[in-house]
């Protein structure tokens, strides 16, 4: 019963359930992670509101979030992978083939999120889980610039604008999930995403997606009213 019903919403005024679209201001911890350790700028929209970060890498975090029924569902997120590596030559040939320019200096993230859900034999709905992506940074920045777009794959991924080292610079970030029934429902969740290397603001994370705050107002709105947020800073 559980595939079926199992529903990944990506919500706000770019998405709509089951699409991979931006989410919200939104769509989704110890990293090995290659990165130069130059500093960022010394404040952030997500530090001055006081936002906290509680998914970390193998760490199981506890998720409430309701079904299309109204349902109140409890289960747990994990960071189940997340590494950062160089982009490889094959990565820069296919931004070439795709107008992204010259990722030379840019590396590919990769994090993998499982979310574990009890469910009773007879329960047709299941839970339905809402992902967002941010700008830690500057959420009206992430607001203003975040596109779907369509590679040469016929792929779709998210294109957004970010303000690193005194210039604009891209972030792609590709998403793949599924829904498996193993008793329980088994939810994955895989980001690849190529940024500049050095840059630490991309934010992923998920919320209930029956919170009514959450889905009317803006993230720093919600966040201030109390909503609740789960969320993975990729660094």
């Amino acid at each position: 019963a559980g595939v079926v019903a199992g529903v990944l919403a990506m919500t706000g005024a770019l998405g709509g359930k089951g699409e991979k679209t931006p989410a919200e201001e939104s769509s989704r911890g110890s990293f090995s992670s290659l990165l130069d350790p130059e500093p960022q700028p010394a404040s952030s929209d997500m530090e001055n509101l006081g936002v906290t970060f509680d998914l970390s890498a193998g760490k199981k975090t506890a998720y409430k979030t309701h079904g299309e029924n109204g349902d109140l569902y409890t289960g747990t997120m994990t960071v189940e992978k997340a590494e950062i590596k160089p982009v490889d030559p094959s990565v820069l040939t296919f931004a070439g083939e795709n107008g992204w320019g010259d990722l030379s200096g840019y590396v590919r993230a990769r994090v993998a999120f499982q979310g574990v859900f009890p469910l009773d034999e007879d329960d047709e709905d299941g839970p339905v889980i809402t992902s967002l992506t941010q700008n830690f940074y500057d959420i009206e920045q992430w607001l203003d610039s975040a596109r779907e777009r369509t590679d040469s794959d016929g792929d779709t991924y998210m294109e957004y604008t970010v303000t690193f080292r005194g210039k604009e610079q891209k972030v792609y970030l590709y998403n793949e999930y599924d829904f498996e029934d193993d008793g329980d429902l088994i939810f994955t969740d895989t980001y690849t995403i190529l940024m500049p290397e050095g840059y630490d603001g991309v934010v992923l994370g998920y919320r209930d997606s029956g919170d009514n705050d959450a889905n009317e107002l803006s993230f720093p709105e919600a966040w201030e009213a109390g909503s609740v947020y789960h969320l993975f800073r990729v660094q």
